[in-house]
């Protein structure tokens, strides 16, 4: 880890931008990776509904309110075919009945004496009997309450369906979505094909597909309910679908929203770089201790006081992550050449020291630029009173700049604690993460954890 007093020359080069052309297309290898992150963090429970915003404000968080909706439709359909549909199966309803069959010369059942006479002596009179006439006790599924069941795996199907084909939703839908879309569909048809649900296909699809079809599935909905009241303690589980349908009524995955309306609308690459940067280091911080979501709406600078995320390390110290906000430090410098707010702030409510963060994707923004960028946040936010506060800044960017390492710190100069420190971070854009990087993030949470605990003399 190369620790320098003394910024090198080459820093101050502008020459490093790439063509416009190669930053956007470095966008969709961005969005591949924010994808597979926003699903993970979103399952083990880091992320929650208040990920949203509005899109004008961070234009990369549109997948967010897309991948929740998908995230949540695969969340019940395991909830309906792993815990409803096998209640159901084990009390299934249905309606006694007795069916007759014919045999020739043997009998099958219990007899029926007066068919089989009649079927006999209508033919001819004859004191033999060749034909013997059986009943048979069957079991008739087709209930209000199963083909209640039946209807709202095909509504799922066909619901699924319209978004995947969608003329213009479908287009624009990224690969996981639609490999998620494709396997809700696959589970779904696989829990029609045992019996007696296979046999109530054709007349779900016929509900569901006719003319009146939203009248016929709550005149359907509506018989079924007053039935399973009547019955309430054999039916557990066809309650649990009625509760179901109205958790899948509110998701209203027909009604795509605003964030179907542009799905893809061109953004920045230093935008979605920076979503990229904030994801990774949840992951990253997820290894070292809890992770968890706190403010209600992150991603513009008018929030409030409340951090977007809170790290607590196994040890019990605590970080508090601000984004797109300057509000934890309240004191600096004006600037009128510096108008906006740093990327993120990393904040030891303890110690109430900080970390300026800042993201870029210097094949747009020159490199250069980005690096005395941060030493203006530096200089912005360094005030005599709150220098000893802000301990330093880091530059996290996509690639490495020879002869910087892919993590550098030049701890800066002067007596403690007025001495800054300024920091490049590489975090790839493609995901990527070689042993390299990884080491080169623990060593970064490392050296900011010690920076951010000590007390300023």
């Amino acid at each position: 880890m190369p620790d320098k007093n003394r910024i090198p020359a080459c820093f101050q080069i502008t020459d490093t931008d790439l063509s416009e052309h190669v930053a956007l297309a470095s966008v969709k290898t961005m969005q591949t990776r924010i994808v597979q992150l926003v699903i993970g963090l979103f399952e083990r429970g880091y992320l929650d509904e208040a990920l949203t915003v509005t899109f004008d404000a961070h234009p990369a968080l549109q997948f967010a309110e897309r991948f929740r909706r998908l995230l949540k439709l695969e969340t019940l359909v395991a909830v309906l075919t792993d815990g409803i549909l096998p209640r159901i199966r084990r009390r299934i309803t249905f309606t006694p009945d007795r069916a007759s069959e014919t045999h020739r010369y043997h009998v099958r059942g219990a007899l029926d004496w007066g068919r089989t006479l009649r079927a006999n002596f209508l033919v001819a009179a004859s004191p033999l009997l060749s034909d013997f006439v059986v009943c048979r006790p069957i079991k008739d599924f087709k209930t209000p309450e199963n083909l209640l069941t039946v209807l709202t795996l095909v509504r799922v199907i066909d619901d699924a369906r319209g978004v995947l084909h969608h003329p213009a939703v479908g287009p624009a839908l990224h690969d996981q979505e639609r490999r998620k879309i494709q396997e809700i569909i696959w589970t779904c048809r696989q829990a029609l094909r045992p019996t007696p649900f296979s046999s109530l296909i054709a007349d779900a699809k016929g509900l569901l597909r006719g003319e009146r079809a939203q009248t016929e599935e709550n005149r359907l909905e509506g018989l079924a309910r007053s039935r399973i009241e009547r019955a309430r303690r054999t039916h557990g589980g066809y309650q649990a679908l009625l509760a179901w349908r109205e958790q899948y009524g509110q998701l209203d995955l027909a009604s795509f929203g605003p964030a179907f309306s542009a799905p893809f609308r061109p953004i920045s690459p230093d935008r979605a770089y920076e979503l990229l940067v904030l994801l990774e280091l949840l992951v990253r911080l997820s290894h070292h201790g809890i992770v968890r979501q706190r403010g209600a709406v992150f991603g513009t600078g008018r929030v409030s006081g409340l951090p977007a995320f809170e790290c607590r390390f196994r040890n019990g110290e605590t970080w508090e992550m601000f984004v797109q906000t300057s509000h934890p430090i309240q004191e600096h410098r004006y600037l009128q050449q510096l108008a906006g707010v740093p990327d993120f702030i990393i904040r030891n409510p303890k110690t109430s020291r900080v970390l300026i963060g800042d993201a870029k994707q210097y094949m747009v923004s020159s490199y250069g630029a980005a690096f005395y960028k941060m030493m203006g946040y530096l200089y912005q936010f360094g005030g005599s009173s709150v220098c000893a506060t802000v301990v330093g800044g880091v530059l996290f960017v996509p690639h490495r700049v020879d002869p910087a390492s892919g993590w550098t710190v030049w701890t800066g100069t002067g007596a403690e604690p007025h001495r800054q420190a300024l920091m490049t971070l590489v975090l790839p854009p493609d995901g990527i993460i070689s042993y390299d990087t990884q080491q080169d993030v623990e060593a970064f949470i490392a050296f900011a954890r010690r920076a951010l605990a000590q007390v300023g003399e």
